[in-house]
């Protein structure tokens, strides 16, 4: 089922359909992760070389405490990634990734995600919540890859700054735990999609 989704994921992401979708459906513990997060540092990579640093790949998650756990898993994935890129000499495509739920968004991102000592600088955060995700979603040094509580990407897009970034570059929403998106909290979440679409 990972690599169907892995491939469904790039023909959704490469054709001319935006509004195409799809659901990944395995018991706990099967790496229902890995089919979607190939595509979104994929793409991310491809975003980066296409259109400059913008916010291109959002996952939305129902729970803090589960966009912690998935952030690292991701971010282990893109450490790897980048570390290829510096060794490659291309340190201007590394993919910045960052966190907002919890709070972690103010949290100061000295240098962009990797393990080697010549990391490129990035220097984002460290400051109050409006500033950082102006930054962080918005147009001066965005991160690829935002992984959010739900609850907290709504009230992001109350800020103009990450609005503007999200419209120059948000090619993919990834609802993790999609079946909790059901009576209320479900209408919810598609008022949030069609506010984002706005």
């Amino acid at each position: 089922f990972q690599a169907e989704a892995i491939v469904t994921a790039f023909q959704q992401s490469w054709s001319l359909d935006t509004n195409s979708s799809m659901v990944i459906t395995a018991g706990t513990g099967m790496g229902k992760t890995l089919g979607f997060a190939i595509p979104v540092i994929v793409d991310a990579l491809i975003s980066n070389r296409a259109e400059g640093r913008v916010c291109s790949q959002l996952l939305m998650y129902p729970r803090n405490s589960l966009a912690k756990d998935q952030f690292a898993e991701i971010e282990g994935y893109v450490k790897q990634v980048n570390n290829s890129l510096i060794r490659s000499d291309e340190k201007e495509r590394c993919i910045g990734i960052a966190i907002d739920a919890d709070g972690l968004l103010k949290k100061k991102k000295d240098s962009f995600p990797g393990t080697l000592k010549d990391k490129p600088q990035w220097n984002v955060g460290g400051k109050n919540v409006y500033d950082s995700a102006s930054e962080i979603y918005g147009k001066d040094k965005p991160a690829s890859i935002i992984a959010c509580s739900i609850e907290s990407f709504r009230r992001r897009l109350k800020y103009p700054e990450v609005a503007l970034g999200l419209k120059r570059g948000l090619r993919r929403i990834v609802f993790d735990e999609v079946h909790l998106s059901s009576g209320t909290q479900g209408a919810h979440h598609s008022k949030l999609i069609s506010r984002c679409r706005q």
